[in-house]
């Protein structure tokens, strides 16, 4: 019976074999969003969300308020393969539990941004391959592992803005080379590792405004094609523009809101002659040195967004007047500030940060000398045992006590012997 059963089984599991990996994914021009109460409500659909079998949609969103854990295999319900976006913003999310995604085979828009996730796993996002934008923004990331998006390679636009995110791993954008659009807006950054971006070939936008770098070391990025760079509310006191290959595409670039000390005119022209819109606003310029910069880059058709509707500007960008400055011809050298009066909120300027840097590294060096003490604390109670434990070896010898367990023991060793002669003797005889 099992025999003829055999072939028949075969062919089922081919077709459902042939029917999960060639599932359609079908997205509509006017997508319709199907509601849910909770989770129980969506496990129990019976209508599906294909769109060519119903126009109820295939964009899900839940109207629950709160849910702290999302579990394995969280959305698997009838025809949920089919569904193309879904929405889990805003429910105090704490912990999303490895393979929750596991049926969203056509996935392409997931938002799960304004939770509470403070971590994610590698295997976070692994089943939901056809991946195109995901939203992570607003929760309370630290860290993420590496090679967390090695699973998503047809995504194109990431937001991380607004997390606690201080370092990324250089494995961090592992097979994002489709990625075009990445904010890191509103984290704890003060340094990024060179490599951290070079997966990252076809990025046309990034975004690092609103963190806490000093200075970029940005020599050896290799993104050849981005198009925008948003630089905006750092502490950054010089942009390095002569380095020619870093940003030759470069479009946009916003520098406003830092404390820039110095520009080299002379080599922006050069080397980012594409540069159509240059934001200088809120920084530390001295009105001569911001007069000459402006002068000179009106021939270069390069916008400088005005957003300063005070007395001392230069074209609508705020400037200083508080110490004259001479500089030299400015075709030949750099526009140098002189006043570093700070623009922004001088509540936290950047020695407020280099201050909070500092403070950073006594703890940490705080906790090492703990670490060390606690290790010394545990030789000394030891030391202190075994020194104790010879005052009393010491003290038994001077007593005697020691020298009558060797009689008693001794003279149990002859009672022993002398028996086993006399034994020995009889047996003789």
């Amino acid at each position: 019976m099992i025999c003829y059963l055999s072939p028949i089984l075969l062919v089922i599991s081919s077709m459902n074999f042939q029917q999960v990996f060639s599932t359609e994914c079908v997205e509509v021009n006017h997508p319709i969003i199907r509601t849910f109460s909770s989770l129980v409500d969506f496990e129990g659909n019976k209508i599906p969300f294909d769109p060519r079998n119903s126009s109820i949609g295939n964009y899900v969103a839940f109207n629950f308020i709160e849910i702290e854990s999302l579990p394995r295999n969280a959305f698997l319900t009838f025809d949920s393969e089919h569904i193309i976006k879904l929405d889990l913003s805003g429910k105090n999310t704490k912990e999303i539990k490895d393979g929750a995604f596991s049926s969203l085979t056509c996935l392409k828009y997931l938002s799960i941004n304004n939770n509470s996730l403070s971590k994610l796993t590698w295997k976070t996002f692994k089943d939901v391959g056809n991946l195109v934008e995901l939203n992570i923004s607003t929760n309370k990331l630290k860290e993420l592992p590496g090679m967390i998006f090695r699973d998503t390679p047809r995504l194109r636009y990431l937001d991380l803005s607004n997390n606690m995110l201080r370092k990324l791993s250089p494995f961090t954008f592992t097979n994002l080379t489709n990625l075009q659009k990445l904010n890191l807006s509103k984290n704890d950054f003060t340094f990024i590792e060179t490599e951290v971006f070079d997966p990252l070939i076809s990025l046309q936008v990034l975004d690092l405004s609103n963190n806490k770098f000093i200075e970029l070391d940005y020599q050896n990025w290799k993104l050849r094609n981005l198009e925008t760079l948003d630089l905006a509310g750092n502490y950054l006191r010089s942009f390095d523009t002569s380095l020619s290959s870093t940003f030759g595409n470069l479009k946009i670039l916003n520098l406003s809101s830092n404390y820039l000390e110095y520009l080299n005119v002379h080599a922006l022209k050069k080397n980012y002659y594409k540069l159509t819109t240059l934001d200088l606003n809120h920084n530390n310029w001295h009105c001569d040195d911001l007069a000459k910069i402006v002068h000179y880059l009106v021939d270069f058709r390069l916008q400088l967004p005005a957003r300063n509707s005070s007395k001392i500007n230069e074209l609508g960008i705020d400037c200083n007047n508080y110490m004259p400055v001479t500089l030299g011809d400015v075709l030949e050298t750099s526009i140098v500030t002189s006043s570093i009066t700070p623009v922004k909120n001088a509540s936290y300027s950047v020695k407020n940060v280099e201050i909070e840097f500092q403070i950073d590294d006594l703890a940490n060096k705080n906790n090492e000398i703990l670490l060390e003490i606690t290790g010394v604390r545990k030789l000394l109670i030891l030391s202190l045992m075994f020194f104790v434990l010879c005052v009393i070896l010491y003290a038994m010898v001077q007593v005697g006590w020691c020298d009558g367990l060797k009689q008693k023991f001794g003279s149990r060793e002859g009672y022993i012997e002398a028996s086993a002669q006399e034994n020995y003797s009889m047996l003789r005889s």
